[in-house]
């Protein structure tokens, strides 16, 4: 009886770790640069940004339906209604589970370097 109590407790503990590894396993795998963050970030519209940061620095049309638009310490550069690229030069932001931003460490650049060369081939 008291061996049967045992190895229940065992084989729980035993699920539990498995759980809680799997947990970080996948929380790592799919959240390190935090891909919903940055497709949240890419996915505003121009007229969405400029609501949200107020008034640009400065704004200029490049060629054709492309325009730079910067911010104190964000530039933005569109081909119609939303974001090619962005340049960001504000420490506070910060994407995924290992808060990747301006000033991160060489080590966690690396990790999200490799997770998006694995998810983006």
């Amino acid at each position: 009886m008291v061996k049967s109590k045992r190895r229940a407790k065992v084989v729980i503990g035993i699920i539990i770790l498995i759980f809680i590894i799997l947990v970080i396993f996948l929380k790592m795998k799919y959240g390190t640069y935090g891909l919903h963050d940055f497709n949240c970030f890419f996915r505003q519209s121009k007229q969405e940004i400029l609501e949200k940061q107020g008034d640009p620095v400065s704004r200029e049309k490049l060629y054709g339906n492309c325009e730079d638009i910067k911010f104190e310490d964000i530039e933005y550069t569109f081909i119609g209604n939303y974001p090619e690229s962005v340049r960001i030069t504000d420490p506070g932001i910060r994407f995924g589970i290992l808060q990747i931003g301006v000033g991160s460490s060489k080590k966690k650049r690396s990790y999200a370097d490799i997770w998006i060369k694995e998810n983006f081939k």
